[in-house]
């Protein structure tokens, strides 16, 4: 027998492996828009295992939201995961870009009044996904197509991406 194509398939499994998708809001502050984007996704791929680091707002109650992970297991989870689905901080792109070939943004808007003062999290996400690092999705059809995409087999490697990340800001800055 063969191993199994697809997603799951990735992790050298026999058979179908469960797709995992692992999303964090960050640690400060809430996110609500996010939040229900992914009760939307959980009602709509019940069969995917999702790990949900919702912060400090209501917990979503479904499978796998805890309010918050110790980073060492945040970023376990992540290199485990067919998609890490995040909001637009660099401290969490970094981390998701750094343990996951699959990764998609949700962007914290001023406009939306999510607890940002400017769109710094739109300017980077734009940027990062200009160089095909990232993904930016605002709705549900953008995470399912996002999660079909499945995970790249390479692990991600360190090197390169400090610098693609700097370009990135710099970009976003005008420099």
């Amino acid at each position: 027998m063969g191993r199994a194509r697809g997603l799951g398939a990735k992790r050298g499994v026999r058979g179908a492996a469960p797709v995992k998708l692992v999303a964090t809001i960050g640690t400060t502050g809430t996110f609500e828009r996010f939040t229900a984007l992914l009760v939307a996704f959980h009602h709509a791929r019940p069969e995917v295992e999702v790990v949900f680091q919702y912060g400090r707002g209501s917990a979503p109650g479904i499978p796998g939201a805890v309010e918050f992970l110790a980073r060492e297991e945040l970023l376990r989870e992540m290199r485990e995961a067919d998609l890490v689905l995040c909001h637009g901080g660099s401290g969490s792109v970094r981390d998701a870009l750094r343990t996951c070939g699959n990764v998609a943004i949700v962007q914290r808007r001023a406009d939306c009044g999510e607890g940002v003062v400017d769109d710094h999290q739109l300017d980077l996400s734009r940027a990062l996904e200009a160089r095909g690092l990232v993904r930016i999705v605002n709705d549900l059809s953008d995470v399912l197509a996002a999660l079909e995409r499945g995970r790249n087999p390479t692990k991600p490697t360190t090197s390169p991406l400090p610098n693609a990340v700097v370009r990135a800001l710099r970009d976003a800055m005008g420099e």
